[in-house]
């Protein structure tokens, strides 16, 4: 079934809408016409009578009170249960996702239908068959979406574009709620919305046909049971409730919609000034990082002032992406800081970061990232227009895409904001991500590795990029392991070793001990010239 098709699957559903809300306006008591027995469709009967002579249009409007609101109650009540366990389980994960994993798996085992029938069994003679059928079915199928969105947020929350969000300072909650189950997962819940709905109807009419709901005489699945044999006359009468019906079990496949995007407004060239942020300052002070096996980070220190492009160099393992994810509050899981501390100086004010809530005021709206594979720090099931447009409304911005794409150097942003990360070059997803971190008005932009990978042409563009964001006023720290590129470049060399900063130059030309030795082992890579 192609997508064109599967976006007016939700149609369906208002169809059975429209069937309910009809028969309302009609007689609860179908009248029964003894002169008018199986006959066809004709214009006094449009879908012609029953072998009792009944109308077999009212009785198809009657029969969707039996299942339409009990229906929508078990739909609404095992998407709300399932999606709020799967959804808690998947992104916290630890003992609350082994408990409700393990509840899933023991309400999963017993196949819809027998705990149905079961449920009803026990509890019909109580009153109101078709509702204890609904809670049935919520207790049925909970579970079944609890599993599927557990799957479904786990593997999303590993995600690099999770942990970008979480570096432009969206909170956990909002992140879960919004980036992950709306913006990704809408389509998910609603295709379980329709796909319960579809199963209580398929049981309700399942159970009738066989006489053991105690549903109305003129449910579908009883006008099926007793016209199938009888009315010979008029096919009709059981053809029609076994079309509906299929159109229920339609409902249980797999369905998707399709919303088309909207027309973007025209592109503002009106010019911008940067803001004033002279003593403006991140510090990273004696940061010692450790993990289970022992330390990685001993006493790591850089400091980098707003109006400025400091570059953070070291060999591969001394620590230069950790400092970075120290900064943001936000190392790997196992690893913790063990001492140090991480400080915002703005304005005379000098603020200590310490706690998860301290780090989220500052995260994206101070401090952003860049990371090394930018493509993967973008979330894949969305436009980039769409993507720049969350990031603004955040920072109370212009929430207009194309500024944001223009300031970070493409030359058609109108394009730009139709494409998916998927379709963007390295170099086109390094400048989303420059414009990611300028629509969320990040003042101090952490570059880890932005270069690494990239041909030189496209290296060029985007280390220009960083040059003029430090001319607009941002501190940039630019984290490579390539001297090559920082002649001309870098306003300050910091250099790491061992985990630890072993020393700090205004130049190349400047650098001693282990930044003497990474220059060294440089130029001999690049044969002799730098």
């Amino acid at each position: 079934m192609g997508a064109d098709r599967r976006r007016y699957l939700p149609g369906i559903l208002l169809f059975f809408a429209a069937l309910y809300l009809f028969s309302l306006l009609l007689p609860g008591e179908v009248v029964v016409d003894v002169q008018a027995i199986s006959q066809g469709p004709g214009p006094g009967h449009w879908l012609g009578t029953d072998h009792l002579g009944r109308d077999v249009l009212h009785r198809l409007l009657l029969g969707s009170r039996s299942f339409f609101l009990p229906g929508l109650v078990a739909a609404v009540g095992a998407v709300s249960l399932g999606t709020t366990s799967g959804a808690l389980a998947g992104f916290f994960g630890g003992k609350l996702a082994g408990s409700l994993r393990y509840l899933h798996t023991v309400l999963s085992a017993v196949p819809s239908f027998v705990l149905a029938l079961l449920i009803v069994t026990i509890f019909s003679t109580q009153g109101q068959p078709i509702w204890v059928l609904a809670v049935a079915c919520i207790l049925a199928e909970a579970p079944r979406v609890g599993e599927a969105v557990w799957a479904f947020v786990d593997t999303l929350r590993r995600q690099e574009f999770v942990l970008a969000l979480h570096a432009h300072g969206i909170g956990r909650f909002r992140i879960l709620l919004y980036h992950i189950l709306w913006v990704n997962g809408r389509r998910l819940v609603l295709r379980h919305f329709l796909s319960v709905f579809g199963t209580f109807l398929v049981l309700e009419v399942s159970l009738s046909y066989l006489e053991l709901s105690g549903t109305p005489p003129n449910s579908w699945g009883n006008m099926i049971a007793f016209e199938l044999g009888q009315s010979q006359g008029n096919p009709v009468a059981w053809l029609a409730p076994a079309l509906l019906v299929w159109l229920g079990i339609f409902l249980c496949a797999p369905t998707a919609y399709r919303r088309w995007p909207r027309a973007l407004p025209p592109v503002s060239l009106a010019r911008t000034t940067a803001p004033d942020l002279r003593g403006t300052a991140l510090r990273l002070s004696g940061i010692s990082i450790v993990c289970r096996d022992g330390p990685l980070v001993t006493d790591a220190s850089w400091q980098v002032r707003a109006g400025e492009l400091v570059a953070l160099v070291g060999p591969s393992g001394s620590g230069k992406s950790l400092t970075v994810r120290a900064a943001l509050g936000l190392l790997p899981v196992g690893l913790q800081r063990s001492g140090g501390t991480v400080r915002l100086v703005h304005e005379g004010q000098d603020s200590l970061l310490r706690t998860e809530e301290d780090f989220e005021k500052v995260r994206g709206s101070w401090i952003g990232l860049i990371d090394q594979d930018s493509r993967a720090s973008l979330d894949p099931t969305s436009a980039m227009g769409a993507q720049l447009g969350r990031a603004a409304a955040l920072a109370g911005q212009d929430e207009n895409p194309l500024p944001w794409l223009k300031k970070a150097g493409f030359a058609q942003p109108e394009v730009v904001a139709g494409l998916y990360p998927h379709q963007l070059s390295g170099g086109m997803a390094q400048r989303a991500a420059i414009a990611m971190v300028l629509a969320r008005g990040s003042r101090f932009i952490l570059a880890d590795e932005c270069t690494s990978g990239l041909d030189t042409s496209i290296q060029k563009q985007t280390l220009e990029e960083l040059v003029r964001l430090r001319d607009l006023g941002h501190g940039v720290l630019l984290v490579t392991h390539d001297l090559r590129i920082l002649p001309g470049l870098a306003d300050r060399i910091v250099v790491l070793e061992g985990g630890r900063t072993v020393e700090e130059a205004a130049e190349l030309a400047g650098l001693s001990l282990g930044g003497k030795a990474l220059l060294d082992a440089t130029v001999r890579i690049a044969g002799g010239r730098l």
